[in-house]
């Protein structure tokens, strides 16, 4: 099955609003302030379903990600998300005590 998620990766969405937001003039500033705070309600939403997301995966399921980026969480047109590229994903018995031996992730 396959979801077509509109809106790419919260990398892409951090990228086209950065880019379009500097094109605002100063004489613009009402027009960059309302952009400015529509951006940041986006923003939060998705801050918070993160959080939801992640805190589900460790509370609930003992799983945890250890490659959680902005380009391993895609948006839908609705700013739902998905969390994907679970190739590094570790189950384990107390989360607050495990220690992972090995590096996983993207290096950079």
């Amino acid at each position: 099955m396959f979801e077509l998620l509109e809106e790419g990766t919260l990398t892409d969405f951090i990228e086209d609003y950065l880019i379009y937001f500097k094109k605002f003039s100063h004489r613009e500033a009402v027009a960059r302030t309302y952009f400015w705070d529509l951006i940041e309600s986006k923003k939060r939403s998705i801050e918070t379903k993160i959080i939801i997301a992640v805190r589900y995966c460790h509370k609930e399921k003992m799983i945890t990600h250890r490659d959680l980026k902005p380009a391993n969480i895609l948006l839908d047109n609705q700013y739902s998300l998905k969390i994907i590229d679970w190739e590094y994903a570790a189950k384990v018995e107390n989360l607050s005590e495990k220690k992972f031996q090995t590096f996983t992730g993207t290096k950079r």
